[in-house]
Parts: structure tokens; C-alpha cells; sequence
């Protein structure tokens, strides 16, 4: 029945209350319709009753069906050999397995009591494991709603972790075992997961212990010996106590024949570590984290890097901290000078970071030889007299660089900060990158030593915006990453986007300032067409955007990367 036929149609809608003489008529007016629906609901309910019936009918027979086709699954006829491979092919390839029933192994013997058999009975499964302190906490706000399992020193579970690690890796068999341990466990009630381990280190291949000394003294016990499988082993020392007795790098025998080894430490000299650098095919150093102010807390000298490539004749990945204070050329003494041309024909991956002067950092451009270098990083902040004021600071001459680069065409990714350098040169570094690039990442924010000096605007951002008529530059580039400006354009980045569709296929940006444009929307239809493009704006110089949640228990449900501005908020 149409509401349009109703004498009252024009008061729908409306806060219109109708008279007592019109309250009658309305009555007068349902009395029918709702005799109507009364009537409709009876059908209704005959009908429900039939369809209630054949329901019953159909359930029925389904209890009869369905054990049947259980039966059937085609994943009951796998065999066990293949299911077992199905089950490794679930455990996360980039980090060890954690103790939690949210994933593979644990979350496997979830789900039935075969798939537990089978899973307890697959040692390969079983054959990784991180372990973590109860007491490690996140310090990023950020990662608050990530831990959900907080555990008190007398927590009855946190006491039944040597148990499950005993159980844990007795279900490895005779797998080569990979280990990360982060925090403090020579403690009660986990103390004993150390001797746990060290009965299992004949079968170590990869481990990675970030622990205090009273942890990595343990492994000065250690032979080569004791350790045949071991390839890869990472070392960072943290967190030590007054009565912590020194850890002594001198004495750790059992890198002699590990072919990667990273180390973070303090009182590490380099050129005494007891590893055969012949053999070494990664090699990782670096100072504490937090142990900046400390000179000499194991970061390499630019001599010292360069007799670390002269002498590794078989490296192929290079990480490297480089403090070059008189202060640290003291403490980190050279086995032997390396000669003035330093060249190696493997060496693929050379990350460099640190502080570092502006002469020596041109003695390792021009120093160093690597043709085969396809991965590059320099993250340095120049070392500067204090008698400069900030904006008035030297900057590093661009001219080594350029010829670094100018000897990389095999060179495919690229990570630099460009504080250190003079902004009217960063085109000249950019236009200096080989054709095989695919990947260039810029750090451009400002150096907080050296004032408030920008490095990059559209002006530089459009030296790798391809022109019409023109070659393109840089036309393998797929990827880019600028982090920090506060002077390049919305409107430039999009120029630059379209310009390089055809084959870019990632763009990160971070901001330091407001949104001028809605980027994601000016570029939707590259997006649609499978563009990755994150964009974030830290607002006039906020750490973090106002969040009406703070304070309250939602907050960690509503938190953001701090001082981050999705575009599409």
C-alpha cells in the first residue's frame, strides 16, 4: 500500500503530532492493513513450519553425509612425508620461531591430534627458536598493542621456559640448530637455559645472542671444536651491572672457522678478534646502541676498514661502524697498514655508518676498489671542529664520491644521508649514479650538529624526473625512498611519480612538514594499477599528530608511527 495514497503523506517525516480528531482517523485507517499483516505473519509462520521440516530432513541426512565426505579430504590421502614438508613450508623464513601458539610449530599441533603427531615428530620443524627475556620491553610506543604476554619475575609460566626449551630442541633430533636470545637469562628462574644450549652446540649453524656479559662469558669456553656446524654467529653486548665481570673479545676462540660473524661490543679491538679473516664471507661491526659518547667502543677506523677489506679475501658483505677520533685510532691498532689501493673483486654489499672527517672520508673513496658492488650505504654524519659555528660548518666534497660511484656499474641499490655534503652539489651526485640502479634511497634530513640546512628541493627531486625528448635518468630505478624533507613539493613528487610510471613500483616518503596535496589521490589510478605509495607528513614540526585517545586504554589500538600523517587520513 503505497504511504503517497495516505491523507497524511506530508507529514511524514516531520516532528508534526496530529489532533485528537486526527489520532481517530489514523486508527480508522490501520485497522485494515493491520489486518492484512496479521494475516501475512500467519502464512509466514505455515510456511517457517514446512521449511523447519525439510531443514530437519536435510540435517538428517548431512550427519549421515558428512562423516563420509571427511573421509574423502583430500588432504587425509597426503602422505605424512609431504605433510611434513607442507609444515616447514609454514614456519616464518626471516627470524627464528618464537614460543606461541599464534604460529607455526606450536599453532600446527592446534589443530588435531594427527597434525600434533606429525608435527612433534618432524624435527626440522623444532630446529629454530628465538628466546627473549621477560623483562625486554618495546620503548617505541608504537609497538605497545604488539606485546600482549607480560611476564613478573614470579610468574609461574616465565619458570617453565627452560622446560619448554629442553622439549623445544629435544624434538630437533640431530637438525642443525638455529638460536636468538635476546635479554638477561643467567638469572633465576631461567638461568639454566644457557646450559641447555651450550650441551647443544655441537649442532649450532646460526646463532644470535644479544645478552650481558655474564651471558657471552659462557662461550669463552667454546672451541672451534665444540662448534663444527656453526656458519653464522651475532654477538651484541648490552645492559651490563657493576658486577658484571668484563667480557673479553681476545678470548673467544670458537670464531676461528665461522665464515659470517657480527659483532657489538665494548672493549672489542678489531684487529684482535679471534676470527680468520681468510674465511669471513659476511662481516658486521658496530658500537652499543646509546654508547655514542664513548670513543673507541669497537667501531672501525677508516685504516682499520680498509685492512678488514684488504685481508678478508673472500668477503662479500661489509657492515661497518666508523669512528675516526684520534681517541679510537689509539684503541683500535692495525695488524698491518694496508696499502694505498685497497682492491677486491667480490665484495658485493659495503654498508658504512658513523661519524667520520671530511678528509677521511675521501681517503676511502679513493682508496677502495670494488667493481662488483651492487649494494651500497652510507649513513655518516660529518665530525666537525666545535669551533664552526652549525650553519657555517665545512661540508664533504662531492668530487671522491662522484668517482666512487663513477667505478659501480654494477651498482643496484644506493642508500646516502646528504647532510654532510653542500646542497648545490647533491645533482651533481645524483646525475653520477650508474643506469643500473634500481633502487636509491636519500636520507635528507638535516644534520642537527650543523644547523638547519636543508639538502633537497624540487629543484634536485628533478634531476631524476625524465623530460621529454631526453634520455631517461636512472632508467632501471623501481624503487625510491626519500626520508625527511622539508622543502620538496607535493606537486613535485607527483611530477616525478608520473613521469617514472612505466617502471616504478615503490615510493616511500616521509615529510617534515604538512600535507600541501592529497597525493593518493592524485595518483589513484597508478595505485589501481599496482603503485606501492606511502606517504607521511610529521605537521608543523609535532611529534605525533593530537589523537583524542590519549590517555585512555583504547590508545594502543589507535597508535600511529610517532610524528606520522598517513596521507589518507
Amino acid at each position: 500500500m503505497p504511504t503517497q495514497h495516505s491523507p497524511f503523506s506530508s507529514k511524514f517525516g516531520t516532528n508534526y503530532s496530529p489532533t485528537d480528531a486526527e489520532v481517530a482517523e489514523i486508527r480508522a485507517l490501520l485497522v485494515e492493513p493491520r489486518q492484512r499483516i496479521q494475516g501475512l505473519n500467519d502464512k509466514i509462520a505455515e510456511m517457517q513450519k514446512a521449511i523447519d521440516k525439510v531443514a530437519a530432513e536435510r540435517d538428517s541426512i548431512g550427519s549421515y553425509v558428512q562423516p563420509h565426505e571427511d573421509l574423502l579430504s583430500p588432504i587425509r590421502r597426503i602422505p605424512a612425508e609431504v605433510m611434513s614438508e607442507i609444515f616447514v613450508a609454514c614456519l616464518p623464513t626471516h627470524r627464528n620461531c618464537v614460543m606461541s601458539a599464534r604460529e607455526a610449530p606450536i599453532l600446527l599441533g592446534r589443530i588435531c591430534s594427527a597434525w600434533r603427531t606429525l608435527s612433534h615428530a618432524t624435527p626440522r620443524l623444532w630446529s629454530s627458536l628465538h628466546i627473549v627475556d621477560h623483562a625486554e620491553r618495546p620503548r617505541e610506543p608504537g609497538n605497545l598493542g604488539q606485546w600482549q604476554v607480560a611476564f613478573s619475575d614470579d610468574d609461574p609460566r616465565f619458570a617453565m621456559v627452560p622446560g619448554v626449551v629442553q622439549t623445544w630442541l629435544a624434538r630437533s633430533g640431530q637438525c642443525p640448530l638455529s638460536i636468538s636470545v635476546r635479554g638477561d637469562i643467567t638469572l633465576p628462574p631461567t638461568q639454566h637455559v644457557i646450559e641447555i644450549l651450550l650441551t647443544m652446540a655441537s649442532r649450532w649453524e646460526h646463532v644470535q645472542f644479544t645478552a650481558r656479559s655474564a651471558f657471552l662469558n659462557r662461550l669463552i669456553e667454546l672451541t672451534p671444536a665444540d662448534v663444527p656446524l656453526l656458519r653464522s654467529i651475532t654477538l651484541q653486548q648490552y645492559g651490563e651491572e657493576w658486577n658484571d665481570i668484563p667480557f673479553v673479545w681476545d678470548d673467544l676462540k670458537m670464531l676461528r672457522k665461522v665464515t659470517n660473524v657480527s659483532v657489538v661490543g665494548r672493549n672489542l679491538v678489531l684487529a684482535r678478534l679471534g676470527v680468520d679473516w681468510s674465511l669471513l664471507t659476511t662481516f658486521s661491526n658496530r658500537r652499543i646502541p646509546g654508547d655514542m659518547a664513548r670513543s673507541g667502543s669497537g667501531s672501525a677506523t677508516v685504516q682499520g676498514a680498509l685492512a678488514i677489506v684488504q685481508r678478508c679475501s673472500q668477503l662479500r658483505d661489509l657492515s661497518l661502524e666508523i669512528d675516526d677520533s684520534s681517541v679510537n685510532q689509539q684503541v683500535q691498532p692495525l695488524v698491518e697498514q694496508p696499502p694505498f689501493l685497497v682492491e677486491h673483486p667480490l665484495l658485493q654489499t659495503l654498508y658504512i655508518t658513523g661519524s667520520i672527517t671530511g678528509t677521511s672520508f675521501d681517503s676511502l673513496l679513493d682508496r677502495l676498489a670494488v667493481p662488483q658492488l651492487t649494494t651500497l650505504t652510507f649513513l655518516l654524519f660529518l665530525r666537525v671542529a666545535p669551533q664552526f659555528p652549525p650553519n657555517l660548518a665545512p661540508t664533504v666534497s662531492t668530487q671522491g664520491l662522484v668517482r666512487f660511484l663513477g667505478t659501480l656499474s654494477l651498482l643496484e641499490s644506493i642508500h646516502l644521508t646528504t647532510s654532510q655534503f653542500d646542497p648545490s652539489s647533491i645533482p651533481e651526485i645524483l646525475r653520477s649514479l650508474p643506469a643500473s640502479l634500481e633502487k636509491l634511497r636519500l636520507d635528507v634530513s638535516p644534520d642537527p650538529h650543523r644547523g638547519n640546512r636543508s639538502s633537497f628541493d624540487d629543484g634536485i627531486l628533478d634531476v631524476i624526473t625524465p623530460m621529454p625528448g631526453q634520455p631517461t635518468p636512472l632508467p632501471a630505478l623501481r624503487v625510491l625512498q626519500i626520508d625527511g624533507s622539508p622543502s620538496i613539493s607535493d606537486e613535485a613528487l607527483i611530477r616525478c611519480i608520473v613521469a617514472r610510471q612505466d617502471k616504478l613500483k615503490s615510493v616511500k616518503m616521509q615529510f617534515s612538514r604538512a600535507r600541501q596535496l592529497n597525493i593518493h589521490a592524485e595518483l589513484a589510478p597508478l595505485i589501481k594499477n599496482g603503485l606501492k605509495l606511502s606517504v607521511y607528513h610529521i605537521a608543523n614540526g609535532r611529534m605525533r599528530p593530537f589523537i583524542p585517545w590519549d590517555g585512555l586504554p583504547d590508545m594502543r589500538k589507535m597508535i600511529i608511527p610517532p610524528g606520522m600523517v598517513p596521507e589518507d587520513d
